[in-house]
């Protein structure tokens, strides 16, 4: 479901009314941003969500390098 979001949004072309794209950003990175927490928080107790929290950071990142990508795009 991630993957498809992610997809649908980047085959989008940007354009600057486009708010809706910085509302999914904002939405991806809180997502990330808490499993990230939930995974380090739980990792002393359940060693399996390490997985979690590495797949927060990894999403983050992506995600906030392909807007600045694209916001670049513009200039």
């Amino acid at each position: 479901m991630l993957a498809c979001l992610m997809a649908i949004t980047v085959s989008i072309p940007f354009d600057a009314d486009l708010i809706w794209s910085w509302w999914i950003f904002i939405i991806m990175s809180v997502v990330g941003y808490f499993s990230f927490t939930l995974g380090l928080f739980l990792e002393e107790h359940y060693w399996k969500m390490r997985f979690v929290g590495r797949v927060g950071i990894v999403v983050t990142v992506l995600w906030t390098l392909g807007l600045i990508g694209r916001g670049l795009h513009l200039f």
